[in-house]
């Protein structure tokens, strides 16, 4: 099981971000989404309108056709195996 933290600035901010990453993500196995949490922190009283003040956290599981960084392994059939399809002949 692997976690991902997503901030926004609001809860529909964070909301939006967690729908893209999802979207980003269709291979993997989405165990539980936790409910939006205000972040506690010194920056969020300092900062501006920009500054991330909510996460929501999800737990998912990766297969193994998700790549930990979130890229995809692809495999490719062999050559060999389509026959005469993929030779070159020069002229």
């Amino acid at each position: 099981m692997a976690q991902h933290i997503i901030l926004g600035t609001n809860e529909r901010d964070a909301e939006r971000q967690k729908d893209l990453w999802l979207a980003l993500h269709p291979a993997i196995k989405v165990l539980k989404v936790h409910r939006p949490e205000r972040e506690r922190h010194l920056l969020t009283r300092l900062g501006g309108r920009n500054i991330p003040r909510v996460s929501i956290t999800v737990d998912y599981e990766a297969f193994d056709a998700v790549a930990d960084e979130g890229s995809l392994r692809l495999s490719f059939p062999s050559l060999e195996d389509q026959g005469d399809r993929y030779t070159t002949t020069e002229r």
